[in-house]
């Protein structure tokens, strides 16, 4: 079920905010405190011991560090494998969701027939190929002259990773991209552009990055996910993988949609239809940044759909909303992938 632009929910979030981030600071600082407390009083322990037992204590200190570390790494291990099975399990998930997407884009942009060929995919009449006057059909691609641009956006605020929705967010980009490209090879050249982008990023939260900018190596529509021993493919560098990489320390929206205002007007086509998949947990505080989006996107013409998935439980939503012509989807890992067929499913019939 979608959530308008003018959904609100009376309940205050509990997403991660800046009050959040303050009181952990404030706590990490309180945490140092007390470290350096107790090496003080293990020095002073430790200075009070005769030798044999000061070694005793301390044999017996790192056969439990031993112990402890040789779990940890079983566990980081138990951790790869889930991961390796989860990516897997996302690979399938994509090429089935790019098998949908090609039958229905090639629908929405255009195959057809050509019939009277001298040579072809199948004889189309028998008699006119027995007298060499053609006969053959082959399917050819056509373009109705429909373009497509999707544009993928990540939200890197640390909102997102003290959430715990890092990595599947990280995962849905991945693999909504290979889906996307997977579908655009069976397509007329130049209908479908998709742009990565990250959002909500940098200390005050409004960093935007075009990811497939070619300046940063990758040009429209190049794989960079392809990998001989991962069926899903590497990461984009530039995707965050790590704690220090979600660096918003709040999240602001308005600046992606200027952002991609500016990439159409720059290099996109007037007349193309237009879907924004927005990855976020939808904490967005600022009743300033909303009405800055509501004109930004009412000054975007043409056919627009902008999607917000959250992935934070619809019980942690807050007081907030979306800006104009935006809708949002609460999302999860069970149902993300019938989530995207039928958003993009919907998008495509309306074309």
């Amino acid at each position: 079920m979608p959530y308008n632009d003018r959904k609100v929910r009376k309940s205050r979030s509990s997403g991660w905010t800046q009050e959040d981030e303050r009181r952990w600071r404030a706590q990490q600082r309180r945490e140092a405190e007390r470290q350096r407390k107790e090496a003080a009083k293990r020095k002073a322990m430790l200075d009070g011991m005769g030798t044999e037992e000061r070694q005793a204590f301390l044999d017996a200190e790192q056969e439990r560090k031993d112990r402890e570390d040789a779990e940890a790494a079983a566990r980081q291990e138990r951790y790869k494998a889930q991961r390796i099975e989860l990516r897997e399990q996302m690979a399938d998930e994509a090429r089935s969701t790019a098998g949908y997407l090609q039958s229905e884009l090639a629908a929405a942009i255009g195959w057809k027939d050509a019939h009277g060929c001298d040579d072809g995919d199948w004889i189309d009449d028998p008699v006119a190929a027995m007298m060499g006057d053609g006969g053959f059909g082959e399917e050819v691609r056509t373009s109705k002259g429909i373009k497509l641009q999707v544009n993928i956006c990540l939200d890197i605020s640390n909102s997102m990773y003290h959430n715990g929705l890092a990595d599947i967010a990280v995962e849905t980009v991945r693999t909504l991209y290979l889906s996307l490209y997977t579908a655009s090879r069976e397509l007329p050249d130049d209908s479908l552009v998709v742009n990565l982008w990250t959002w909500a990023g940098g200390e005050t939260g409004k960093g935007v990055r075009w990811l497939t900018d070619p300046s940063f190596g990758f040009g429209e529509f190049v794989n960079p996910f392809e990998d001989d021993d991962n069926p899903l493919g590497t990461a984009v560098d530039a995707l965050p993988k790590y704690q220090s990489r979600w660096t918003g320390e709040d999240t602001w929206m308005y600046p992606l949609l200027k952002k991609l205002e500016k990439w159409e007007d720059m290099h996109g086509d007037f007349g193309a239809h237009r879907l924004d998949l927005i990855i976020s947990d939808g904490v967005l505080e600022h009743p300033t940044d909303a009405r800055k989006g509501d004109i930004i996107q009412d000054r975007r013409d043409g056919t627009l759909q902008s999607v917000v998935l959250n992935f934070l439980p619809m019980e942690e939503w807050g007081d907030y909303r979306v800006p104009n012509r935006c809708v949002q989807y609460p999302a999860d890992n069970d149902n993300l992938f019938a989530l995207i067929r039928q958003i993009l499913g919907d998008w495509l019939v309306s074309i």
